[in-house]
């Protein structure tokens, strides 16, 4: 991946399509709008003046200059870096645009869709695996161009079979002049909180966690032998492979 992008293509031209578009072109990136709407540039021009308002020390002008139009995904989506797609929320339309995307698009772009509620596997599922590796769910706060943060959900496919692997380089946020926040836990937290609810429903006591024995004997014994899942929150094959290497037996060495 390129450490500096310049062109970006924003597929769909719609509410969320054009705060991309209007949020990257701020950035100072080239971007390349393109939907099959006739009155592409007539939306365009109408949408700017507000989105330029939203955004502090921006001209409407001077985000036109950076956005050209186009109908031709083909033509849009050629010598980008990034693709940002915003077409409806139907798997069987997202796996149509991005095999098509993917004929055009050059071999190391990033191809990520502003989808709420498909998963990145589920829409690459019939796509080659070294496409299927650079597609990434990049669901944006909305309006995107007032909050510049993006849930990044990127999808690659590791040694172990049946199993994908999600992560995102920092240098290609920054490129993008986006915020890159990692928000560590907050799913495994509600997955004990639930836990601990389960346990009471059941018909047991209450767990206090305050009173949690962090020296549990075979807590550290599945640790050292890499079955961290269910047990700990180490999911990286390559922690797990040191672990098994460097038997740690408390919580200070695993810091």
């Amino acid at each position: 991946m390129r450490s500096e992008w310049t062109t970006v293509a924003v597929v769909g031209a719609g509410t969320i399509g054009l705060s991309w578009a209007a949020l990257f072109a701020h950035a100072g990136l080239q971007v390349r709008v393109t939907d099959p709407r006739e009155d592409l540039d007539e939306a365009i021009d109408d949408a700017l003046p507000m989105l330029a308002e939203s955004m502090p020390g921006a001209r409407a002008a001077s985000l036109r200059e950076r956005i050209s139009a186009t109908d031709d995904l083909a033509e849009a989506v050629e010598n980008a870096q990034l693709v940002q797609e915003n077409g409806p929320e139907r798997l069987e339309f997202k796996q149509r645009l991005f095999a098509e995307i993917a004929r055009h698009a050059p071999a190391g772009a990033v191809l990520a869709s502003s989808s709420s509620g498909i998963v990145a596997s589920a829409i690459a599922a019939e796509l080659p695996e070294e496409v299927a590796a650079r597609l990434l769910i990049a669901h944006p706060f909305n309006p995107p161009q007032v909050v510049p943060l993006v849930e990044i959900v990127p999808l690659e496919y590791s040694a172990m079979e049946g199993r994908q692997v999600c992560q995102w380089d920092k240098d290609a946020c920054d490129a993008a002049r986006m915020i890159k926040v990692d928000l560590l836990a907050l799913g495994m937290l509600s997955a004990v909180e639930e836990c601990l609810d389960l346990i009471v429903a059941n018909g047991k006591p209450p767990v206090d966690l305050s009173r949690i024995d962090f020296r549990d004997r075979q807590v550290y014994e599945r640790i050292c032998r890499g079955d961290t899942i269910g047990s700990f929150q180490i999911e990286s094959r390559a922690q797990i492979a040191m672990l098994v290497r460097t038997q740690p037996c408390g919580i200070e060495e695993l810091a």
